[in-house]
C-alpha cells in the first residue's frame, strides 16, 4: 500500500501530537463506548511506555501503556476520582522487535465493572488482573485539546519503537472484530 505509514519512535524524543480528536461522526468525548486498536513493536522493555493518551495535565486524560514487566494497562484519571487502571494479568508483551496487535474496548453500558474494559493481544481477550483495579469505570470527558501517540499526556514514559495501523472506532468492537483484525494484519507484521 503506497500510502500506509507506520511511525518509529526512539522512546527519548520522538512522539506525535495532534489535536481535537475526531471519528466520521463526532468527537469521542465520553468514552463510554469506543474501540482502539493498534500494531506496536519495541526495541525496549523493562519500563513503563505510553502507546497513546489522550487529554492534559493531572485530570481528565486516558493512556494505554506497557508496563515494565510487559502487561498491557489502560488508565484514566478524573478530577474528583483519581487513577483508575485496568492491567493485563500475564506479560504479553514480552520479546523485543516483534510485532504485537493490540486492542481495547470501552463499553460503560455493561453493569460489572471487569467487562467495562477489555483488553486484547494479538487477538485474544486478555484477563484483567482484579488486584490493579482501583475505583469505578465511569464515564470522563478527557480535555480533547491533546492527542498523543508514542508518550503520555505529561510528554513522558515515550514509546521505544513502532506504532502501526493505529485506529479509534466509535463503536464496541466484538472479540470476533478483534481477532479478524489481528488475522487480517499480521501478515504484515512479521
Amino acid at each position: 500500500d503506497t500510502n500506509a505509514l507506520n511511525l518509529y519512535y526512539d522512546g527519548t524524543t520522538d512522539n506525535t501530537q495532534g489535536p481535537r480528536v475526531y471519528t466520521p461522526s463526532a468527537p469521542i468525548e465520553t468514552y463510554t463506548a469506543c474501540s482502539f486498536s493498534c500494531w506496536i513493536k519495541s526495541h525496549e522493555l523493562g519500563t513503563l511506555a505510553t502507546i497513546f493518551s489522550i487529554g492534559t495535565g493531572d485530570a481528565n486524560h486516558i493512556h494505554v501503556a506497557v508496563s515494565g514487566s510487559g502487561d498491557v494497562a489502560w488508565s484514566y484519571e478524573v478530577e474528583a476520582g483519581g487513577t483508575h487502571r485496568y492491567e493485563t494479568t500475564d506479560a504479553e508483551i514480552s520479546a523485543v522487535n516483534t510485532w504485537y496487535h493490540v486492542g481495547v474496548v470501552c463499553n460503560n453500558s455493561e453493569s460489572n465493572n471487569y467487562d467495562k474494559i477489555k483488553i486484547y493481544v494479538n487477538g485474544a481477550f486478555e484477563a484483567v488482573d482484579t488486584s490493579t483495579q482501583s475505583g469505578t469505570v465511569e464515564s470522563t470527558t478527557p480535555d480533547e485539546s491533546q492527542f498523543d501517540i508514542g508518550l503520555n499526556q505529561h510528554g513522558g514514559r515515550k514509546w521505544p519503537g513502532w506504532i502501526d495501523d493505529f485506529l479509534i472506532y466509535d463503536d464496541i468492537l466484538t472479540a470476533d472484530e478483534m481477532d479478524r483484525i489481528y488475522n487480517a494484519g499480521k501478515r504484515s507484521h512479521r
